[in-house]
């Protein structure tokens, strides 16, 4: 398919976060928590080695946890609860220092023997990912140190289970300053999205790729749509960026109209949706092409009008207003699609003499076509 030129960006860097896989859609929340700890120890004054970071927070974070009202662990997904809390510690009273309780977690992380074991293990991933989650969002630096941002994420903090507008605002600008081009894209092709008739697959994805000449996700895509956008998603929700029709909220088209990095927004809200209306259009139009293909493939087949299964092109063509170069184009574009969905066979043998000029699929001359489900 050809797609109209839209401008493109010049001298601006592609910016996104990377390895946001399933276990990242924990509650934003965390990110807080982690930042509160830090805190905690700069009051103190208490110094710890990085390679203790996790072990001091995960210890630290249980005994936060206690100090609250018991949550629904089906509403807070991946929250640590009261119960489990207390099993840990209770768990942890014999390893007083950090390096019991490191060689101890390391045996767990190893194998789990029995019900304790598994809570402290499943705990402890969950606490490891709310530091990995603030390290990646760039609330905290390689040193486990706070960058700026982070203590205005801790003043604007009021409740330890739910984030206030203040810190949603906060979260919202970092993952747009680290995640814009393809976090906007995403978010922008959400009404496109609920708007589509058929499943057609991420339409960020195509848009990075088709306008944007982004080839990187061609080969995760997989993990891509399975993992990343679905953490991606669940941001969106947490943060109830958009409406039931699926479009940013005015509150948060408003702070990404006057956010120092406006132009990456203003530019995709140009560019994307004449692009995705673009391509939905010839989509459909392949869509509906494909489907005629294969249902009057079938009914050659049905009423005898084939060669071992083999029906000819022309025969096909005949049920189509397309002249020959488009219907070859057609042809190529429906073997691009299906080709590792079906087995699509060419043949150039004819049981007869047949002169007429041949369609070029796949670079080879052909006059029949064979479609077999897998």
């Amino acid at each position: 398919m050809r797609f109209l030129k839209l401008k493109k960006m010049e001298n601006i860097d592609f910016v996104y976060l990377d390895g946001l896989h399933r276990p990242y859609n924990m509650p934003l929340k965390s990110i807080v928590w982690v930042c509160r700890f830090v805190k905690y120890m700069e009051d103190y004054s208490i110094s710890i080695l990085p390679s203790h970071f996790y072990g001091e927070f995960f210890r630290y974070h249980l005994h936060e946890v206690v100090k609250r009202h018991e949550i629904d662990e089906d509403k807070y997904k991946g929250m640590v609860s009261i119960s489990k809390a207390k099993i840990v510690l209770n768990w942890l009273q014999d390893k007083a220092t950090i390096e019991e309780l490191e060689r101890a977690i390391s045996k767990i992380l190893e194998k789990r023997r029995n019900k304790e074991e598994r809570i402290v293990y499943s705990t402890y991933k969950n606490t490891s990912y709310y530091i990995t989650l603030a390290k990646k969002m760039r609330y905290l630096n390689s040193y486990y140190k706070l960058e700026s941002d982070a203590y205005d994420l801790l003043a604007a903090n009021k409740r330890f289970y739910s984030l206030s507008s203040i810190e949603k605002d906060n979260i919202f600008l970092h993952i747009i300053l680290h995640d814009a081009d393809v976090f906007l894209p995403l978010l922008l092709s959400l009404p496109f999205k609920r708007k589509a008739l058929n499943d057609i697959e991420d339409f960020h994805l195509i848009y990075l790729e088709k306008h944007y000449n982004v080839n990187y996700f061609n080969y995760i895509k997989k993990s891509q749509s399975a993992n990343y956008d679905k953490v991606r998603l669940a941001w969106i929700e947490e943060l109830n960026v958009v409406d039931s029709y699926w479009k940013i909220r005015k509150h948060y088209r408003c702070i990404l109209e006057t956010f120092k990095y406006k132009d990456k927004y203003f530019y995709h809200k140009e560019n994307l949706p004449a692009f995705l209306e673009q391509y939905i259009k010839k989509t459909m139009k392949y869509l509906s092409f494909y489907s005629i293909i294969e249902s009057e493939y079938m009914n050659l087949i049905d009423i005898g009008k084939h060669d071992l299964g083999f029906v000819n092109l022309y025969d096909l063509k005949s049920k189509f207003k397309l002249s020959f170069s488009s219907f070859e184009d057609m042809i190529n574009s429906y073997y691009r699609e299906y080709g590792k969905l079906k087995l699509i066979l060419f043949s150039n043998i004819v049981s007869s003499i047949d002169a007429r000029r041949r369609f070029i699929v796949n670079g080879n001359p052909v006059i029949k076509i064979r479609i077999i489900n897998k």
